[in-house]
This record gives C-alpha cells, sequence and structure tokens, in this order.
C-alpha cells in the first residue's frame, strides 16, 4: 500500500538522519522494526523511486540548481521543497494551498508534522519541470543574444531569498538554505519576469537577466500565472478539458488548423503561400536550423491553441516512460506511447502556419537581430497566441470561465486591424468571396441547399456532387465578411431583381448568427450540460443564448422522439452505451449521448462511434442501422453526406406556425368559456391544415422508426427507405410553410 511505502521510505530516512545527529521524532526502535519488516517488499520500489529522482534532478536541474545543489537535494532522501510555492504575497500558488493533506501526526519528541514520501515526491518533480521549461525558453534567448542573432543585454541578477521566518515555519533543514533560497527565486509569479523588459533566467544554477525589447518582454509575461480562486479553477479546470477535447479530435484539429492556415494567407504580410506552409512542416520534422532558431525567438508560443497543453503534457510523460534508462514502468505503454506521438504530430503541424510566415519575413526584412524580431512579430499577427491574457481584468475574468474567449477577441481583432489593408481586401476577395460566388451560383435552384438552416448555409461552404454533401467550415470571423457577407449581399441583390424572392431574410440572419457565435467563445460546459438536459436546446454561444440567435445544433431530442418513453427516445444512430444506459435508468439515450459529448466535446463523439464499431462487430449488440457509408469513418463523416438533412429551415419554421396557431387556438377558447365579448383576430393563415400536417409528419416519423427496428430489411435498404421517408418528410414541411406564406401575403 501507499501507507506502508510512505512508512518505510520514512523510517529508512529517519534512520540516516538519526545518525548524523539530528532529530527525527520517530522512534528509532520502531524505525528499525518497520525497515525490516516492508524492506523485502518496498525496497525495490524505493530503489526506483530514488532513481527516477536522481535523473529528474539530472535532466531538469542542471540549470536551474546547477550540480552543487543537485547533490545537495540528493543527499536527502526526500523533502518537502516544494512548500516554498506558497509561502509569501508573491507566491506562485496561493497562500497555504500546499499545507500537508495526510500529514504523519506529531511523534514521541517533535511538534513537527512530517509530510510522507508520498506527497513530497510529486509536488517537488512538478514544480521543477515547469520551471526547467521556462528556463529552456530563456536560455535559447540568452544563446541568441551572445551570439548577436537577437536583442538584449545580459547582466548578473540577484533574486530575493526566503524570509529567515518562512524557512523556519517551513521546518527545512539549515544546510538545506541556499536550495530553498533557490527554488524561492524559481516560484514567484514574476521570476522569470521580475521587472519590466527583464527576463531572468538561471545557468549552471547561477541566476542572470536579459534587457530586452518591449515586444519580446510581453511574450514571456504573458506566461506568468494569475491567481484564482476555488470557484474559478474549477471552472478553468472543465474549460481546459473541454477545449482538449476538442482541439484533440482530428477532424476538430484539421478543421483548426486549416482554418488558420487560409486565414494566415490573407493576413501575411509578407507574401507567404499554401507552398511555404509545407515547406515549414518540413523544416520542423528535419529541425531546420530556421526551426531552432523560431523557437528561440518564443515562435512555439505564438503557434496555435492547440499545442500549449499538449506540450507541457509531453515532457513528464517522456520521463517515466520504459525503454529509457532514467525511466519507470507505467501502465499501458503502448497506449502512452500513441498519445505522446499523436500530440507531438499535432504540435508540429499547427507550428507550420506561424513558421512559413516567419521565414519569409526573414527574407523581407533580413536575418539580423532586428530582422529576426520583425520576422517573429510578423508571425505572431497572423495566428492566435494561446498564451496571450489581455490588459483588461474584466477579460482576463471571462477567460477564466468562457472557452476560447481570447481567441474570439483575438480573431475579432485581427479582423479589424487587417481590414484596413487593402492588400488584406483584395486577397480575401479572392481566397475566399470568389470561390463563395461560384459555388453560390452553383447551389442555386438546389432544394437541398434552399432548404438548410440560415447559420448552417453561412458557416460552411456546401457543395453538392449526386448524393453526397460535403460541407467545409469557413474561417471564422474572415468568414463572417467575406463569405457570409458575399452570400447576403448576392442574395439582397437576387431579392430586388425577381419579385416574391425572400431569401435575402435568411442570409443575412444566417450572417448575424454567425458572426454572434464568433465573437462570444463558447458555452462554459456545465453551462451548456445544464441548459441541454433542462431545456433540450444547446445554447449557440454564450452572447448568442441572450439575443436568441440560432444554434447549428439541432435539439437534443428530435421532434419524432418528443412523445416517447424517456428510454425508447433513441435513433439508429444513438450510441449503443447510451441506449443501455437509457434502458437501465430509464432516462433518455439521446439526452446521455449528448451528456456524454457535452463532458468530453468530439473527442468523446468519436470514442462512443468507436465503441459502437467494437460492439457490432464483436456481436455485443445487434447492428441495425441503415447503410452508412462515409458516415463509417470518424474524420470523413464530418464532413460528408449522402443523406437527406434532418433539419431544415422548413421544419423549424412549421413548428414555429404551429406553436402560435395552437395559442391562438387555446386563448380563444378561453375568451369563450369566460363568456368574454371580445374575440382574438383570426390568424391569416389558421385555414392552412397544420394539424393535418403534422399528423401526416407523424405517421412518416412512426415509419422510420419501425424502418429502424426492422430486422428483415438489408442496410441498404434501410438506408435507402429512411431516407426516402425523410425526404417525404421535409417536403411536407416545406409545403406547409409555402401554404402558410401565401396565406399571410395575402394570396
Amino acid at each position: 500500500s501507499i501507507e506502508d511505502l510512505d512508512v518505510y521510505r520514512t523510517s529508512k530516512a529517519a534512520l540516516k538522519r538519526q545518525t548524523e545527529g539530528k532529530k527525527t521524532g520517530i522512534d528509532t526502535n520502531q524505525a528499525k522494526l518497520d525497515i525490516a519488516r516492508l524492506k523485502a517488499k518496498y525496497e525495490p520500489i524505493d530503489a526506483r523511486i530514488r532513481a527516477f529522482q536522481q535523473a529528474t534532478l539530472r535532466e531538469y536541474g542542471k540549470d536551474l540548481l546547477g550540480p552543487d545543489l543537485i547533490q545537495k537535494w540528493n543527499s536527502q532522501y526526500y523533502s518537502p521543497l516544494y512548500r516554498v510555492m506558497d509561502n509569501g504575497k508573491d507566491s506562485i500558488l496561493a497562500s497555504g494551498s500546499l499545507l500537508p493533506k495526510q500529514p504523519f501526526r506529531k511523534m514521541k519528541g517533535s511538534e513537527r508534522k512530517i509530510i510522507p514520501p508520498s506527497e513530497s515526491d510529486p509536488y517537488n518533480t512538478a514544480m521543477l519541470v515547469r520551471n526547467a521549461k521556462k528556463n529552456d525558453a530563456v536560455l535559447q534567448y540568452l544563446k541568441g543574444v551572445t551570439e548577436g542573432k537577437l536583442p538584449g543585454k545580459v547582466r548578473a541578477a540577484k533574486p530575493e531569498p526566503i524570509s529567515a521566518v518562512a524557512f523556519d515555519e517551513l521546518g527545512i533543514d539549515p544546510e538545506l538554505r541556499k536550495l530553498a533560497d533557490t527554488l524561492h527565486s524559481q516560484t514567484r509569479t514574476n521570476s522569470f519576469t521580475p521587472e519590466k523588459n527583464i527576463i531572468r533566467g538561471w545557468k549552471n544554477g547561477k541566476p542572470f537577466d536579459i534587457e530586452v525589447p518591449t515586444e519580446i518582454y510581453d511574450v514571456f509575461a504573458s506566461l506568468a500565472p494569475q491567481a484564482r480562486g476555488p470557484i474559478t479553477k474549477f471552472f478553468g479546470a472543465v474549460n481546459r478539458l473541454f477545449s482538449k477535447g476538442i482541439s484533440m479530435e482530428p477532424r476538430k484539429f484539421a478543421s483548426i488548423v486549416s482554418r488558420d492556415a487560409l486565414s494566415s494567407l490573407i493576413y501575411s504580410r509578407t507574401g507567404s503561400n499554401p507552398v511555404s506552409v509545407f515547406e515549414a512542416l518540413a523544416d520542423v520534422y528535419n529541425g531546420a536550423p530556421v526551426y531552432k532558431e523560431f523557437l528561440a525567438m518564443g515562435g512555439d508560443l505564438y503557434a496555435s491553441r492547440l499545442a500549449e497543453r499538449i506540450d507541457r503534457a509531453k515532457t513528464i510523460d517522456q520521463l517515466i516512460t520504459p525503454g529509457k534508462d532514467k525511466g519507470i514502468i507505467v501502465p499501458f505503454e503502448k497506449m502512452g506511447d500513441y498519445f505522446r506521438k499523436y500530440g507531438e504530430t499535432l504540435s508540429d503541424i499547427s507550428l507550420a502556419v506561424p513558421l512559413a510566415e516567419y521565414k519569409r519575413g526573414l527574407e523581407k526584412f533580413g536575418n539580423t537581430p532586428e530582422g529576426r524580431l520583425m520576422a517573429a512579430m510578423e508571425a505572431r499577427r497572423v495566428v492566435y497566441d494561446p498564451t496571450r491574457k489581455g490588459a483588461s481584468k474584466v477579460v482576463q475574468g471571462f477567460g477564466n470561465y468562457i472557452p476560447f474567449w481570447n481567441v474570439s477577441l483575438q480573431d475579432m481583432s485581427m479582423v479589424g486591424q487587417n481590414l484596413k489593408r487593402p492588400e488584406t481586401w483584395m486577397k480575401g476577395v479572392a481566397a475566399i468571396s470568389v470561390p463563395t460566388l461560384l459555388l453560390k451560383m452553383a447551389n442555386e435552384g438546389n432544394p437541398d441547399y434552399e432548404a438548410l438552416t440560415p447559420i448552417d448555409k453561412a458557416a460552411f461552404w456546401h457543395i453538392y456532387s449526386g448524393d453526397k454533401h460535403i460541407r467545409i467550415p469557413i474561417p471564422w470571423l474572415l468568414g463572417t465578411a467575406f463569405k457570409a457577407g458575399t452570400e447576403a449581399f448576392y442574395d439582397t441583390t437576387t431579392e430586388m431583381m425577381n419579385v416574391g424572392d425572400d431569401r435575402a431574410k435568411d442570409a443575412w440572419k444566417g450572417m448575424y448568427d454567425h458572426f454572434v457565435e464568433n465573437v462570444s467563445g463558447a458555452v462554459p460546459p456545465a453551462m451548456q450540460i445544464y441548459l441541454e438536459q433542462t431545456t433540450g436546446k444547446t445554447a449557440p454561444s454564450p452572447i448568442g443564448y441572450f439575443l436568441g440567435t440560432e444554434s447549428r445544433a439541432p435539439e437534443v431530442v428530435p421532434k419524432r422522439l418528443q412523445g416517447l418513453e424517456p428510454k425508447h427516445q433513441y435513433t439508429s444512430k444513438t450510441s449503443v452505451l447510451a441506449k443501455k444506459w437509457g434502458e437501465l435508468w430509464n432516462v433518455s439515450p439521446v439526452k446521455v449521448e449528448r451528456f456524454i459529448k457535452g463532458l468530453g466535446g468530439t473527442s468523446a463523439n468519436s470514442l462512443l462511434a468507436l465503441t459502437d464499431e467494437i460492439a457490432y462487430f464483436t456481436g455485443l449488440a445487434e447492428d441495425k442501422r441503415p447503410e452508412q457509408r462515409e458516415a463509417n469513418y470518424l474524420m470523413l463523416g464530418h464532413f460528408v453526406s449522402n443523406s437527406p438533412p434532418s433539419r431544415t429551415k422548413y421544419q423549424n419554421e412549421f413548428y414555429e406556425y404551429l406553436r402560435e396557431a395552437e395559442q391562438r387556438k387555446q386563448s380563444q377558447k378561453l375568451v369563450q368559456k369566460k363568456g368574454l365579448d371580445e374575440s382574438l383576430e383570426d390568424l391569416s393563415y389558421q385555414h392552412v391544415p397544420l394539424g393535418k400536417y403534422q399528423r401526416r409528419i407523424g405517421k412518416l416519423f412512426k415509419d422510420m422508426r419501425s424502418a429502424e427496428e426492422d430486422e428483415t430489411m438489408s442496410a441498404a435498404q434501410k438506408k435507402s427507405y429512411i431516407d426516402s421517408l425523410q425526404r417525404e418528410i421535409n417536403d411536407l414541411y416545406k409545403e406547409a410553410v409555402d401554404e402558410v406564406r401565401e396565406a399571410k401575403a395575402g394570396k
């Protein structure tokens, strides 16, 4: 057990200290008995942990601590040195946050609380690795300065030591005073940025300062941690999990990087082109000198919102991986290797976009200290900076609660700044507006395209080829301006030229909804889950929720399932796991599935799909799904569809009219019941048989459910039949809406 391992290691350390004449508060005889009892079982584990500690100090402490302090630390079996992090008003963590959670209580001869190794070791390791990563960035910059490649002036540094009172309160041994001073100075909120335009680092245990330009200082200062309360920490952790789930999912990653790449080419002031991004990717994989130079300039900080946390987690994973002489065994080695390599691949790909701009910047400004700085700034202008927090406390505060909030603000700022330049307009029109117009004209008269909801039209390029429908996401607010704006202008012009054509309203609504969605970040996952489970609808965005904009996500429980018992609310596409849980708990499987996806984002979506495939392949569940084709491929299925849409603008409009008619009918009954003389004005479309349409649609929904459960039909037959039912349903929605529109127009 962990407790016995702690007892063994603590007793062993106590005996060592007692031979040196030091008090430990542990009874010597009891310590000897514990060692004799536990040695055979725990000595091999203890030896591995010691090897791990020494490897950690060798790898990550060589510059932060230097050889003398490393030797000092290694001379102690374990020590709660990490506790300097929460000491002092400018500490990296809140005061008292690292108080011992499970201390050995006061023992004979001592008033001291003894912190168990199982608590001390992980904190020491995490502190050292995190600071070493920051220090590496400073050392890279130092190398550039000493070689005359980067601007800066190096000078000696003298960090403030830990106070004598704090040193005594922490109970650290006197011979570790210098080590405690060093660790204390490295765990302040401004340890690496002690004052304006000064960055600080350590080399071979000795501190140094570099006077740098404001632009470089701002990059390093943006890494400084913020003081946050427990509620903020909770929401921040959930948001990070949500963001990581999105950014590591293949479909989302491909979508984000491709849109970032297109945006960067339009924003570029140096003449980058699509080929330059692939050339930069080759430089990343080959470790070219220009790539290393780019990292020394802090280029990885500008890379992409996707790489930041992957990079932080990567180092510790590598340290404990088997097969390396400094590692210890961890479970699921192969799975860990896969995810580590996957994360590295994402990081490499995302770096290619800003590196391409940096290389072209060098060609434009010259490979000099000033030119490299200008090139790095150009790279920063074309992609989002994941470390930027903003100067406003209000912005920082919202950023703790709203995922992608800072990215939304950066996107708006980048669009505003770049649209001041005529060349941005020219490139935006050429790269986005012209293809948009060509697609718009190609889709003219296509009933499937016309049936799309306004937000769906605005957010994607839609390509129809045979029975396939390909949806390509547009590049953020840049797409709102050059894609959605172009379509709104086209539809407005067309409406003016054709009497009775009212398409412009939908186009402007789609543009407005897409704009609001992109400037307000994402709804916090906990809030989104609550809204979905209680209201059955997905909030489009934090601001859009209050403005009433349309969400691209359909209702949680489809219309055709809302009249069924909760446990029967599933479709042929609902996850096997969700169906099982729904049956056990008598809850809606589609709500269970949405709950899981809300927690894990699109990664959870793909994981559920993979689980289904395993269940069907192994025979654990009967596969009653219609033929899937492209949808069977986790990546391709998100972009390509060969089925008619299950949600159209006519469906939304139909149920709005139906609700309005039902409200008017109930109000009229109430007036008559009370014997009032007044009568409500008739609806202009009251003669339209909406109830009859609803019954016909309901029957088709029942036919669809029967087909999904039918075991005699093949998957291909089932798909063909269900698709035909969906087309018939969509036609009925459109037919009913057209009748209402004609009635309202007085025709």
